[in-house]
């Protein structure tokens, strides 16, 4: 298939009906969706003990009116997503896309304390309240009062924390550095650390004890100690940001004016990763080379080629060079299933002036083809049921002579 022809069908890729818009809804376009995907999530994978909410962004520097801008990200500017990630895996459990409005997130009663940034963890971590997770958060989200929201509710909680927060305990500013203060109740730990720059943790799980991280300074050759919350917090709190690595490059994100698609194309990718997580978590054998997620994402393209058309040719191709050309003979009126990977293991068709097509499909003109609307769909796939593809549309389809 060809750029140009790539590019005009997904024009008409759209996911809900343009003629019943939801005013209330500022995501109605890609509403049932997404709602799919997050319930197919929840159903598939339980997590385990540990779990972290972050803040995720899509690149989209066009008009729209929940565009946020964060300096922090390597984007900066585009879609906000909070995410509920599993720490021992790194699968992602949920996903709320930020519009500005309470239909994701209900406002909280002022009397609660908790804030909009408590509002979205209550919000994300109701299934999984009581069962004895312990929530990892950075300082957007944390408090004492959100602590001991948590506590009450059976579930652990630790994370940076800012000393600005109501119902924080004061600490001396005027301290050494790699000095450690800290502050206690029966249910809530508060700890303060100098290193390059002070840093203050809340915690319902440690004691505040010094443990050995098991590294040694560079130059001094001393084994390097901090607080056990600073370890903890250290190696769980970093899997959204891994993820998002995992992700850059391996993306099947393309140029697009339509904000829907974006937030679709970085889904599709959260599909492939949670895929691949999962199958790792199946399959792990220590005594095998572990499968890159890279080569995952070819091998479900491919088998799903094999179920739904006649792949003709499996050459991969070298990096930076074209792969081999993907050929599906397919019966006439079938609907053309088209996963959407990365640039390297894109699906090719066997096109050209010399060459029989093998692929043909009526576009419709004028104000037909407005009218065209390309409807999504789910798949079963049996192996991973949740993988879905994009149904364009009934082509019609030539025999390759």
């Amino acid at each position: 298939m060809t750029r140009d022809r790539f590019l005009l069908l997904a024009r008409f890729m759209h996911f809900a009906d343009n003629g019943r818009p939801i005013a209330s809804d500022r995501i109605w376009k890609i509403r049932s969706f997404l709602s799919i995907v997050v319930a197919n999530f929840k159903k598939v994978f339980h997590p385990f003990q540990k779990i972290v909410i972050d803040e995720s962004l899509i690149l989209f520097k066009g008009r729209l009116v929940f565009k946020q801008y964060i300096p922090s990200k390597r984007h900066r500017f585009g879609i906000k997503l909070f995410v509920l990630c599993d720490c021992e895996t790194g699968i992602v459990l949920d996903i709320i896309v930020y519009t500005g409005t309470d239909i994701d997130i209900p406002k909280e009663d002022q009397s609660s304390g908790l804030g909009f940034s408590g509002a979205v963890v209550k919000k994300m971590m109701a299934p999984y309240m009581g069962h004895g997770h312990i929530l990892y958060t950075d300082n957007w989200y944390s408090s004492p009062t959100l602590a001991q929201f948590l506590h009450d509710n059976s579930t652990g909680a630790c994370g940076t924390v800012r000393e600005s927060r109501k119902y924080m305990p004061k600490f001396d500013r005027k301290t050494k550095v790699k000095t450690v203060q800290w502050e206690t109740t029966n249910k809530i730990l508060a700890v303060k650390r100098i290193d390059r720059k002070p840093v203050t943790l809340l915690s319902t799980i440690h004691k505040g004890d010094i443990v050995n991280t098991g590294k040694v300074h560079y130059r001094t050759k001393k084994k390097i100690c901090k607080p056990d919350v600073v370890v903890d917090y250290n190696e769980n709190m970093r899997l959204v940001d891994k993820s998002d690595c995992q992700l850059g490059g391996t993306e099947c994100m393309r140029k697009s004016f339509k904000w829907y698609h974006k937030i679709i194309l970085h889904l599709i990718d959260i599909i492939m990763l949670n895929a691949y997580n999962i199958w790792l978590v199946k399959t792990s054998d220590p005594t095998c080379k572990k499968l890159k997620f890279r080569e995952f994402i070819y091998n479900v393209s491919y088998q799903l080629l094999e179920k739904y058309g006649t792949v003709t040719s499996s050459r991969l191709g070298r990096r930076g060079h074209p792969p081999g050309e993907y050929l599906i003979v397919c019966s006439e009126q079938l609907m053309l299933a088209i996963i959407i990977s990365n640039t390297q293991y894109m699906m090719r068709y066997k096109t050209g002036r010399n060459n029989s097509t093998a692929m043909s499909a009526k576009i419709l003109p004028g104000d037909q083809r407005k009218e065209l609307g390309l409807q999504l769909s789910v798949l079963n796939v049996p192996h991973q049921s949740y993988i879905f593809s994009m149904i364009l549309h009934k082509l019609d389809v030539n025999e390759i002579g």
